[in-house]
């Protein structure tokens, strides 16, 4: 470095202090070109720095940073135990390179103080502070005292309050006592049996509009994947036929079942292609007065099923078996 830079930079007037360091640390981090002076936040006085036209910026990718060369000039007159009383709070920002001028005069304008700044490939970190008000010792104890006062009269009430509602109290059940009562006794609410809500549970086309149209319409239509996204879970129950019926995969004791409603069977052309997938004619759960041995394609039953899911790549609407009465 100059000789005669070296000098400026280490006079005693001055509120910055640079190591020696040939790539120019601090001229790299605040982007300043030759010939400029302003190389500090504006709350600097311009009395305080010194500036050579010689420095030269180095290599963005040589930028260093060091907080412990930043010096910050202390008032004349400040004695270090004011220094030691002042407390502070601090906030950090993230700003895009460019604009971290215009960030630190906002701050400086809501009285915040620029002590760190970290460039990076693209934002800038700047660090602030400013000294934190004190709080006043009169106002926190004139309102600890009302707090006081006030817990101390609600207490009361409460105390009052809860005397008058014993007197009451007992008041009303000593009344209660000596009159005979000459209301009579309500019969108890009957509880409904458990065949009883299941069956209040269970969609079927008398009780659910959209379900009577869906028995209806094409095997690929929107009604299938509506009823399917809004009943998902829920119990169905119809009047149906086996359309066809053929082993699941390998197995020789499970199947898959296709279902269709009302008597036609294969014939089936109307409503959903209904689904039973991977079950054996135990999981039928079947019931009535005549259970039949075997089961096959154009069998007749009532199926009560709950909704699993709608393949739209399929057309294939998928049930789980809860019970099939003969008919």
């Amino acid at each position: 470095m100059d000789p005669e830079v070296d000098g400026h930079l280490f006079q005693r007037d001055a509120g910055l202090a640079i190591a020696r360091d040939p790539h120019d640390i601090l001229a790299e981090l605040f982007g300043i070109r030759l010939g400029h002076c302003s190389i500090l936040p504006a709350h600097l006085m311009a009395n305080q720095v010194r500036c050579h036209p010689t420095l030269q910026k180095s290599p963005p990718h040589e930028v260093t940073y060091a907080r412990d060369q930043l010096v910050w000039p202390v008032r004349a007159g400040a004695g270090s135990s004011m220094a030691d009383e002042i407390k502070y709070e601090y906030k950090t920002v993230q700003t895009v390179r460019g604009t971290d001028g215009l960030v630190t005069s906002r701050m400086q304008k809501d009285g915040w103080e620029l002590v760190e700044q970290l460039p990076g490939k693209l934002r800038t970190t700047l660090n602030f502070r400013r000294p934190k008000k004190p709080l006043s010792w009169p106002l926190i104890g004139a309102g600890a005292a009302v707090f006081v006062i006030l817990a101390a009269v609600i207490g009361i009430g409460v105390a009052l309050g809860n005397g008058d509602e014993e007197k009451d109290a007992s008041a009303g059940s000593t009344a209660a006592s000596e009159e005979p009562s000459s209301t009579p006794l309500s019969a108890p609410t009957p509880t409904p049996t458990a065949a009883e809500t299941t069956a209040a549970e269970v969609i079927t086309s008398q009780n659910n509009p959209e379900f009577a149209a869906l028995l209806e319409a094409d095997s690929c239509g929107g009604e299938n994947v509506d009823f399917a996204s809004k009943y998902e879970g829920q119990r169905v129950a119809f009047d149906g036929s086996i359309r066809h019926m053929a082993p699941y995969r390998d197995y020789k004791t499970r199947y898959d079942f296709l279902l269709g409603p009302g008597d036609k069977g294969p014939q089936t052309t109307d409503g959903p292609n209904f689904k039973y997938e991977n079950v054996n004619t135990g999981n039928l759960n079947l019931t009535g007065k005549e259970i039949p041995a075997t089961v096959g394609v154009g069998d007749k039953f009532h199926f009560v099923a709950e909704v699993v899911e709608f393949n739209l790549v399929q057309c294939t609407f998928y049930l789980s078996p809860v019970s099939t009465e003969t008919r």
